[in-house]
């Protein structure tokens, strides 16, 4: 099965980032995400068998019980990995970066050594780009002024699982991690 950590985003807050998704509607070249189907992805595991489930379980639930839950806000827009290239378009994360990478760190302990991310940027992804398609941005579009009025408060993460039929992925939870109060 296809998997993959995450914190799954409040609706309240998917509409504001539709809002903020709107602004770029105007290029082209760009498959957008869905708002029902943003989150933010703490790591991407890729194909697992079942089985690993319950062993990622076991050795994240004890510690995220650890970690303090968090408020979330989001400012900044930018591309993944450059203008000259931009294949990723995401809205960045203000308030909460340094939990998210606390949570990044310890799903990391959790994995083997091989699979482990090194970097580690938290995003919403707005939009990708088309296959073969040429895609020419402003840097002027991309502000640190572009952000969410709203705030979430995150008290747990997600493994996730997702399918993808021709209609676009499908996500699904497979296990919540609680973070302590």
């Amino acid at each position: 099965m296809r998997a993959f950590f995450a914190v799954n985003l409040e609706t309240r807050i998917l509409a504001e980032i539709r809002e903020i998704q709107n602004r770029f509607r105007h290029l082209e070249g760009i498959r957008w995400v869905h708002p029902e189907r943003m989150h933010i992805t703490l790591a991407f595991l890729g194909e697992i068998e079942e089985d690993r489930v319950d062993r990622l379980s076991r050795a994240l639930a004890g510690p995220a019980g650890k970690l303090t839950a968090f408020s979330l806000s989001f400012r900044g827009a930018g591309v993944f990995p450059n203008l000259k290239n931009p294949r990723v378009l995401w809205l960045g994360v203000d308030e909460g970066k340094k939990e998210l990478r606390q949570i990044h760190a310890l799903i990391q302990e959790a994995l083997p050594y091989k699979e482990r991310e090194r970097r580690f940027s938290p995003h919403v992804t707005l939009g990708r780009r088309k296959k073969n398609a040429g895609l020419h941005l402003d840097a002027g579009l991309l502000s640190d002024e572009i952000s969410c009025p709203g705030k979430q408060w995150v008290d747990r993460f997600h493994l996730m699982k997702s399918t993808l039929p021709p209609a676009g992925p499908v996500y699904e939870s497979l296990q919540e991690y609680f973070l302590k109060p």
